[in-house]
């Protein structure tokens, strides 16, 4: 698998790693203000999960928003995915927020998660 996030647009980070020459994920990060970073945009194929590029996409990430001075860095997930809240928990990320709200007549659960570097 490939891993570069050398993509660097306008302050922004975009990460595809690559399993057999295919994008087989994302993640991004993008400037909430002066301080603080978002991530944005994190998946990983299922045929690519459990191999650990959750966990390296989200360290450099993280690696990028020190390099440019952030001093936080937050994201927006859903209480439902279980496996993605596992690593930004690993990663040092904490729940800050949590809102409820009715989505296809479906209470959806959505948490802001914060990192303080």
């Amino acid at each position: 698998m490939h891993l570069d996030l050398k993509a660097i647009i306008r302050g922004r980070c975009y990460g595809l790693p690559e399993l057999d020459q295919t994008a087989s994920g994302s993640i991004g990060l993008t400037q909430v203000n002066e301080n603080t970073a978002q991530l944005r945009w994190f998946l990983i194929e299922p045929e690519a999960r459990g191999a650990g590029w959750g966990g390296k996409l989200i360290e450099q990430a993280v690696l990028f928003a020190k390099e440019k001075d952030y001093t936080s860095v937050i994201l927006w997930t859903n209480e439902s995915l279980i496996g993605a809240r596992r690593l930004y928990q690993s990663a040092g990320f904490e729940v800050k927020e949590v809102r409820k709200q009715m989505l296809s007549g479906q209470e959806l659960t959505e948490e802001q998660w914060e990192l303080v570097l």
